[in-house]
């Protein structure tokens, strides 16, 4: 079972599995998120908790931009960022800053009977771009330009984002015999 609220992130993993045998049920569960710096904590938890309350396997994402001039901010934050803060306000915080490199990191945990876990993480490379796009997304699809890219990721084309995420994603390390 996959705990999600994000239509996409379903998708990714659903496409993904389905080339594995695998088929997934999607829930939606208000969990509590735990506010921590560490990516795997913040998954670890909030699978966990799923676990207990659903008495079934589950896997939980989360996701996390490190920008490497910022020290790693907003690293797990980034659901709040986007709340708060427009791709013009990313933009002016990187203002004089050369260093533009983002890591995107996604952390997969799946947690089974007698709470054994199971750990996936994957990394996206790219920079902020030096200019928001005005296309829709997010605050950080507007500025994230990943590696072999020119522009913001939100620049293109559905098809592509979604082959990007999901080529890169951490479902594609699940081997169905491993799954615990």
């Amino acid at each position: 079972m996959s705990l999600t609220s994000n239509t996409e992130k379903f998708h990714i993993a659903d496409t993904i599995l389905k080339t594995k045998g695998i088929s997934l049920v999607r829930k939606t569960l208000q969990l509590d998120e735990i506010q921590s710096s560490s990516l795997l904590e913040i998954a670890e938890n909030s699978a966990f908790e799923a676990f207990h309350k659903l008495k079934s396997k589950v896997a939980v994402t989360d996701v996390g931009f490190y920008i490497t001039a910022l020290n790693g901010f907003p690293g797990p934050f980034v659901k709040y960022i986007n709340q708060y803060l427009t791709a013009e306000n990313i933009i002016s915080l990187m203002a004089g800053i050369e260093d533009r490199e983002i890591i995107i990191k996604e952390c997969l945990v799946i947690v089974s009977a007698q709470s054994q876990k199971q750990i996936y993480q994957a990394e996206f490379h790219g920079k902020i771009a030096l200019e928001p796009s005005s296309c829709n997304g997010s605050s950080f699809e507007k500025v994230f330009v990943p590696d072999g890219f020119s522009m913001p990721i939100c620049e293109y084309p559905s098809n592509i984002q979604f082959d990007y995420w999901k080529n890169g994603s951490t479902w594609n390390s699940i081997i169905p015999d491993n799954l615990v």
